[in-house]
């Protein structure tokens, strides 16, 4: 040392300033971050997946995404084995009293085959037939303002979650 005297340093100082290799080879263990650090990696996680579910215009209802579109335009769907993302499709800005046209694209990323019926109450208003995996098939639907569901009919998909909500306004 030269002309100074020593100053006594406690272990907290030495936590912020050395990085964790070195603490390890001063006090003989590992440093263990505060709870502040334990929780970060978890919040950014959700955060992360949040924005990911949500990503692309859509929005988080209960039971899946959402999506809304203007008339005239397409909404793609995609289907997997036993779910259609997005769930819900608000296709809204139609004239009164007017009926709205809209195109359904099915993606198919399924294992299995699978089909989209839209369905207003118990009448099938239209839908794709069902196709296998790795492809898309479109329907083109001429609809009045109301609630409609759509479903893939294929054995039990429907029951297994293969359901979803139209709207048109």
């Amino acid at each position: 040392m030269t002309g100074g005297a020593a100053t006594e340093v406690d272990e907290a100082t030495v936590l912020r300033a050395v990085p964790s290799r070195v603490h390890s080879k001063v006090f003989g263990r590992r440093r263990t971050p505060n709870a502040r650090h334990a929780l970060l990696g978890p919040s950014i996680g959700l955060a992360l997946a949040a924005a990911a579910v949500t990503g692309c215009g859509g929005k988080m209802e209960e039971g899946g995404r959402a999506v809304t579109v203007p008339p005239g335009r397409s909404v793609e769907i995609v289907g997997e084995d036993f779910s259609f993302d997005p769930k819900t499709v608000l296709v809204e800005g139609g004239k009164a009293g007017g009926r709205v046209r809209v195109e359904i694209r099915l993606r198919n990323q399924g294992a299995l085959a699978h089909n989209l019926k839209v369905f207003e109450g118990d009448r099938e208003v239209g839908g794709t037939p069902a196709f296998q995996g790795a492809m898309t098939r479109s329907t083109k639907l001429s609809l009045e303002p109301g609630a409609y569901r759509f479903v893939c009919t294929v054995g039990d998909h429907a029951e297994r979650g293969m359901t979803g909500r139209f709207t048109v306004r």
